[in-house]
């Protein structure tokens, strides 16, 4: 490993991460294609999944704070961005956060900075301020009564990592008509 890129791993476990140290803007699109967005100290921003330029532009305009012509419609999934119902693009940078050779920060903390960057961009694409809720725990269980038959069903959600969300459905074991469990 570099010695600037210790020092500044260091400095970051020093202090509390912010996504602005991670991903410090103005973003730049990548001057070879239209499939990468890069930070300006050299992170990898973002992957389009879109060969729309002018798309690609307006949304890193948008993200840097300029004025863009781009749709409000933006809604996002994880690290994943949607415009008009579409993939537009998805944040990179996990690697960067978490990796041995990089930041190497735990998982919640790299979590933490990862949704606030991605709340950041969501507010800068719809041009309003995002209300951040809650994350969801780790793992979360409850029962809900079964449609079929009024028996009970549990129900567990896992997020053992910020790319992944499990959910298991316990039946309830009782028979419907066919003799088949539901």
């Amino acid at each position: 490993m570099s010695n600037s890129r210790k020092k500044r791993r260091d400095a970051y476990k020093a202090s509390q991460v912010t996504w602005e140290q991670v991903w410090e803007l103005p973003l730049r699109k990548d001057e070879h294609s239209n499939v990468y967005a890069w930070a300006n100290n050299g992170t990898m921003a973002l992957t389009f999944a879109t060969d729309d330029s002018s798309l690609i532009k307006g949304i890193v305009d948008r993200i840097n704070g300029k004025e863009a012509e781009i749709s409000k419609e933006w809604d996002r999934s994880g690290t994943t961005f949607y415009c008009d119902g579409k993939v537009a693009f998805i944040v990179r940078g996990w690697g960067h956060l978490v990796g041995g050779g990089a930041l190497a920060l735990p998982m919640d903390e790299a979590v933490r900075i990862q949704d606030e960057f991605c709340d950041f961009i969501l507010s800068q694409l719809k041009g309003a301020d995002i209300v951040r809720l809650p994350r969801v725990q780790q793992q979360a269980e409850f029962v809900v009564t079964c449609p079929h038959c009024g028996g009970i069903l549990q129900v567990v959600i896992k997020h053992p990592n910020p790319l992944q969300t499990e959910i298991h459905v316990f039946g309830c074991g009782n028979k419907k008509k066919d003799n088949d469990e539901h």
